[in-house]
């Protein structure tokens, strides 16, 4: 008689996530995100750090880009009180670049668990010549991605 091993697979441990990482354009879909990303991290007991990218162009006027820089600290300042105030942990990080591009490196810098971020949904032309960060940023990540549709957005048939 010959001895078998057990070949029944036991079941892998869900991960824990301990920082959830959520991206923000400060656009009202992006508050719709935060807000979603505030309640799983207090459901899981995890710590946010909310990003912003400043995206920047050949052209900008340094002077412009230190006002978008300033009003985004101030956003991004507003966003951690609020998340401490309601005995949670919360930072917050600002970079210039390319969205997606600043998303995951910096993602992968602090070690997210899981990026709760918003998409606008947009399809066809608009699509190819807008793009989509949050696509770019699921294919691309090696953590998690949740992705938050605005409930003003609905399915249409084409």
């Amino acid at each position: 008689m010959t001895e078998t091993k057990d070949e029944t697979k036991t079941a892998r441990p869900a991960a824990r996530i301990n920082l959830i990482l959520v991206p923000t354009d400060f656009s009202e879909l992006a508050d719709e995100s935060v807000n979603y990303a505030i309640s799983v991290a207090h459901q899981l007991g995890a710590r946010i750090l909310f990003f912003h990218c400043i995206e920047r162009y050949d052209n900008t006027d340094p002077d412009m880009f230190e006002a978008r820089r300033d009003r985004a600290l101030s956003t991004l300042s507003d966003l951690v009180k609020r998340v401490k105030n309601g005995g949670m942990e919360a930072t917050a990080d600002l970079s210039d670049g390319v969205p997606f591009v600043e998303i995951i490196r910096t993602a992968r810098k602090a070690n997210a668990d899981l990026i709760i971020m918003g998409t606008h949904g947009r399809t066809g032309l608009t699509h190819m010549l807008m793009g989509s960060q949050a696509e770019r940023v699921v294919r691309q990540s090696s953590c998690p991605v949740l992705t938050v549709k605005s409930a003003k957005h609905q399915f249409r048939m084409v």
